[in-house]
């Protein structure tokens, strides 16, 4: 068990340790300073893909080695980072619900992307997919609907 003291109750943060998500801290009192237990609720971890770490709207599986998106992304999430890690395609469902998502994709292996797979990114602002071993990009499609990206 990892205590951690804080001298505010204000802020409470999700914590990494060794690479490993601390779901609960318990309470101890003190006169200057608390611990606090911090649970993700039932709907975060549920929604959370395997050995990746999400909290406040950011779902990080950065360097997992992973060969595809991982699934489920909470559909709140609005920063996916997959840098660095092993994924070759870019599917058509792969952003599915994600309406609010800003995704970096830099630093993997993707040689194939699906038409329309950003069209249900209509907050998409950044599009990293520099570091990748792109040969073509589709003919339609690819980003028709996301008025915001930056060009």
């Amino acid at each position: 068990m990892f205590l951690i003291s804080l001298a505010s109750a204000a802020l409470i943060i999700p914590l990494l340790i060794n690479s490993k998500k601390v779901e609960k801290i318990d309470r101890i009192g003190g006169a200057n300073s608390s611990i606090f237990s911090h649970q993700f609720n039932q709907k975060q971890k549920l929604s959370c893909p395997k050995n990746c770490f999400c909290a406040h709207s950011t779902v990080i599986c950065k360097g997992l080695g992973l060969e595809r998106v991982p699934k489920p992304i909470p559909n709140d999430t609005t920063k996916l980072d997959l840098q660095g890690n092993r994924i070759t395609k870019l599917h058509f469902d792969d952003f599915v619900g994600l309406s609010d998502l800003r995704i970096l994709l830099r630093d993997n292996l993707i040689q194939e992307i699906d038409e329309n797979v950003f069209e249900p990114l209509q907050a998409l602002e950044r599009l990293r997919l520099d570091k990748n071993r792109i040969r073509s990009l589709p003919t339609n499609g690819l980003l028709k609907s996301n008025k915001l990206l930056r060009r």
